[in-house]
């Protein structure tokens, strides 16, 4: 960025109202802590106050479901969990309203008027026309106190602004603090955090009233009548007084924060050398580290500096990414297991569906809202600074963290009464723990690319809150779509270990998650995310013209003289190039694809090429070589590429996965074949979809491991002093000779005109006043570095090697594993596949085995039930069990339970002569519909 500030002017301040300040950040994380919370005590005591109902429901009668048999008390639970919340919410919606009236009467406030000090009304009147006030507040006199600070408060549409008697004293004798304090607590009131104040303070008092005393008034109660259970209510207890502390510490960062944002708004307009600061530097020091983190205003040193340094309000915020993990998983089961109950209430049958999508949608955009807001701010200040935003996959790392950690103290001995749930968090998820931290982190550094694409354009005309909006909204969706899967593929997991492994065959077990996955790849959310992550950061190439042409931001700073700056220039975005590679070589794979259509058609006999073996190796094996180059094309770009290499690679692997599936089609039509939907759709998902996600960690790897070489290159020259160096730099910097690069000296510090004395009493260090270093300062003006002579250097083609290695890598890879798997691709059946159920195919076996049509039964077995028993093993098997009990009457199926590609159930036959035999069933769907994999015959 260019500054032609010279001498005296000081370094500009960054605005941090160009963004939600921190003080709505931790608001909203605040209520979800608390919402989350108290479902969680409201759900624990709903097992004391319902036993009878749950007693009941854990009776069911043999033939009956338990959802029948349970629906009584999931009724009362979903009402009683509804109540507790909007309990909670009324209750601090009463105290916010009662507050402002409550301190009127006990602290005996008057109100202000001309007849008690005139030329004090004139003055307040024009303050609040200065800083802006369309509504000013009643100011109110507070005698009987003689410190000299004020008080902003109230509710909405009528606010107070307490005066202090030794406030009122100093408008006689310290004018210039008199309205420095008073501009402090105008701002609180231009900033519109008052009522996120009082309703923090609220919502607070509302949750230990409503929540938290029941809860440990009940667990005392039920430790006295049953003292065996004190572990199991300790466990309880612990859980709730650490969610109580989070929701503590919270509730004072909130107040912190509005202190600070405050102080920075009044010095907009008494200046940053006014009295503000004298009166900041006059507060007394905070006693230690800790005690800091209970209290309600900031310390002193830190307001005082932030008012100077106002990019330390842009700082990422760890603890809070932190603390909205911790909410997440603190509401996360509770509210699965509520969205389920809803559902089991209301007859819905996708339930399973709605208990996965339900709470993805409601704590994806808070994780994106919060996180990703405070990484755009980041951002925002790390480029006006011109630097590399740092520590934001951390971010993405904490807010993981924060859920793993929400999610154990969430969990309580009503879920698992023999365990205290370490196992089932840390270690039977530790997969999906892992793959959630690798999802949070590359999901976070993506906002931050994002950002820095589209933050030149918002800040020359575009409306950055459109801009920041459309973004978040967008990594919204994205983790919603990520957090479902997520949650899809544990549940399949945890499917798999409830049920024991010893009741599976061990290749239904290995091919439960890989049939998950292709369901995954088949859903039409998951091309929508892996398009997102390309689009919306490239779209921004274009309005590339308004940033050359653009004459500076108005938005990034805080004082009118810095409206001059101007963002330096960042290496341009290169999509054309991406779609030139990707439509060559998807246009190369069609002509290939041509040639080997042609040379089989010659070489092969018709006989062969008629058979589904043929048909299915051929079909997945242009599959599998349209991937393989789709990541070559993806390590290429993101090797050639300097900005967003990553996802250049990813929109060239796009459009050369799309060219080579309309190549596919096409040909499949031009030798006699046909277009079936579900085929086309199968097919686009499986080389679009399934490309993309083998690319995107190929072009990470290859774009982080070039950057890298890239950056050691650079410092190589530059102790070397290489000509043409020079070159390098000065596209992401300007010139050595521009203002830029020179100190910003301080002919008078921040401080100066402060007594020293003031400083002395207090034992105050003032901050160094702040001069940007000058950059490039080992090197003189005359360095050969800077000739205008460019001298090229030599290419690397140490990434070309690296991408064709790894293509060669995945290659075997996928050679190895069709070899020692043996994997026979399901032939696609669209009939089959959209009507298939597990009830349907079960009624489909049962009518066949009392039509004694035993072909058909077999037909619903799966290949690996199959390969175990010939079908004509089956028939004998079942004709001699049928015909030694009277032959089978009736077939009964019930307990039909999905859960991802696997399924339950129950099968009965009735035999001639009355004899009940039931079967306990095992369905799986990798594609084909659904089969059945397992019998286990009940004893």
């Amino acid at each position: 960025m260019t500054n032609d500030a010279q001498g005296g002017k000081q370094p500009p301040r960054l605005n941090p109202f160009s963004f939600p300040a921190d003080t709505d950040f931790r608001f909203v994380l605040l209520i979800a802590l608390v919402l989350g919370s108290s479902l969680y005590i409201y759900y624990q005591l709903s097992s004391s106050i319902f036993g009878q109902q749950l007693t009941l429901a854990s009776q069911c009668k043999p033939g009956v479901s338990f959802t029948d048999c349970a629906a009584p008390y999931i009724r009362v639970v979903v009402w009683w969990l509804i109540g507790g919340v909007m309990l909670v919410l009324a209750v601090a919606g009463g105290i916010y309203l009662l507050v402002p009236m409550w301190k009127l009467w006990r602290n005996k406030l008057v109100p202000l008027t001309v007849e008690d000090a005139p030329e004090m009304v004139t003055y307040l009147a024009n303050l609040c026309h200065e800083v802006g006030l369309a509504k000013p507040p009643v100011f109110i006199l507070n005698p009987l106190s003689s410190g000299t600070n004020g008080l902003a408060f109230g509710r909405l549409g009528q606010y107070y602004v307490v005066l202090s008697g030794g406030l009122v004293t100093l408008f006689t004798t310290d004018r210039a603090a008199f309205r420095a304090i008073l501009l402090h607590e105008l701002a609180h009131l231009v900033n519109a955090d008052v009522n996120k104040t009082y309703f923090t303070v609220a919502i607070w008092r509302a949750f230990v009233s409503v929540a938290l005393v029941p809860f440990i008034v009940t667990s005392l109660i039920s430790l006295i009548h049953y003292p065996g259970t004190f572990l199991l209510i300790g466990n309880e207890v612990w859980r709730i007084l650490a969610l109580s502390v989070v929701v503590y510490l919270t509730r004072n960062a909130v107040l912190r924060a509005r202190e600070i944002y405050a102080d920075v708004r009044a010095s907009t307009w008494d200046g940053p050398w006014g009295a503000l600061t004298r009166v900041l530097a006059s507060l007394p020091r905070s006693r230690g580290k800790w005690r800091a983190l209970i209290a309600v205003h900031p310390n002193p040193e830190e307001r005082f500096r932030t008012v100077y340094e106002t990019h330390r309000m842009f700082r990422i915020g760890f603890w809070e990414a932190f603390g909205v993990g911790i909410a997440i998983g603190i509401a996360l089961p509770i509210m699965q297991l509520f969205l389920l109950f809803v559902a089991s209430m209301l007859d819905f049958q996708t339930g399973v569906t709605f208990q996965t999508f339900g709470p993805a949608l409601i704590f994806a955009p808070l994780a994106a809202g919060v996180v990703g807001l405070g990484i755009w701010r980041a951002t925002f200040a790390a480029r006006a600074r011109e630097k590399a935003p740092t520590g934001v996959g951390r971010v993405g790392l904490c807010l993981g963290l924060g859920i793993m950690l929400g999610t154990f103290l969430s969990f309580s001995n009503y879920f698992e009464p023999n365990s205290l749930n370490f196992n089932i968090v840390f270690v039977y998820g530790l997969p999906w723990n892992v793959l959630l931290l690798i999802g949070l982190f590359f999901l976070s550094r993506w906002i931050a690319a994002s950002a820095s694409a589209w933050l030149d354009i918002a800040t020359t005309g575009r409306s950055l809150r459109l801009i920041y909006t459309v973004g978040l909204l967008i990594a919204s969706m994205v983790l919603v779509i990520w957090l479902a899967q997520l949650a899809s593929f544990n549940r399949e997991s945890e499917f798999i270990r409830e049920g024991g492994l010893a009741a599976f065959d061990p290749v239904l077990v290995w091919l439960a998650l890989p049939a998950r996955f292709l369901n995954a790849l088949m859903q039409p959310e998951t091309l929508l995310a892996l398009i997102s992550l390309w689009a919306f950061p490239l779209a921004a190439w274009f309005w590339r013209g308004r940033v050359r042409k653009a004459p500076g931001s108005n938005l990034a700073f805080l004082d009118s003289s810095s409206q001059h700056q101007l963002w330096s220039p960042q290496e341009p975005l290169s999509p054309r190039f991406a779609l030139t590679l990707g439509l060559q070589v998807g246009l190369g794979f069609c002509v290939l694809l041509l040639v080997v259509k042609v040379g089989l058609r010659v070489g092969v006999s018709e006989a062969i090429r008629q058979t589904d073996q043929y048909k299915q190796m051929f079909y997945y094996s242009q599959v599998m070589l349209a991937v393989l180059l789709q990541v070559g094309i993806a390590a290429i770009v993101a090797g050639k590429v300097r900005r967003l290499g990553s996802l250049h690679g990813l929109f060239a692997a796009f459009v050369g996965g799309c060219v080579m599936t309309l190549g596919v089609l096409d040909l499949n039509v031009l030798f006699g074949g046909t277009i079936e939907p579900f085929l086309t759709w199968q097919t686009f998902c499986l080389m679009v979809n399934g490309g993309a996600l083998l690319a995107l960690p190929i072009a990470v790897g290859v774009s982080a491991v070039v950057g890298e070489e890239r950056q050691t290159q650079r410092r190589e020259d530059a102790t070397s002093g290489i000509p043409g160096f020079a070159s390098t730099i000065s596209t992401n910097a300007p010139s050595p000779n521009s203002p830029a690069y020179q100190p910003t000296p301080h002919t008078q510090p921040p401080y100066a005109n402060y007594p020293a004395a003031l400083y002395q009493a207090q034992d105050y260090q003032p901050p160094t006043a702040y001069a940007p270093p000058p950059r490039y300062s080992h090197i003189s003006a005359g360095s050969p570095l800077y000739t205008a002579r460019e001298v090229p250097q030599k290419k690397s083609n140490r990434f070309l090697w690296i991408a064709l290695g790894i293509v060669t890598y995945l290659l075997v890879l996928l050679c190895a594993y069709s070899v020692l798997f043996n994997v026979t691709p399901p032939t696609p059946t669209p009939a089959n596949a959209i009507t298939s159920t597990p009830t349907t195919t079960l009624n489909t076996h049962c009518t066949a085995l009392k039509k004694r049509d035993y072909h058909t039964a077999y037909q619903q077995l799966s290949s690996d039930f199959q390969s175990h028993h010939t079908e004509a093993e089956f028939a004998s098997t079942y004709d001699g069990e049928f015909a030694a009990n009277g032959g089978l009457s009736d077939c009964v199926i019930s307990n039909v339970i999905v859960k991802g590609q696997l399924a339950g159930g129950v099968m009965t036959w009735i035999t001639g002569n009355g004899i009940r035999i039931s079967y306990d069933c095992v369905l799986i769907n990798l594609g084909d519909g659904w089969k059945i994999a397992n019998l286990t015959r009940r004893h």
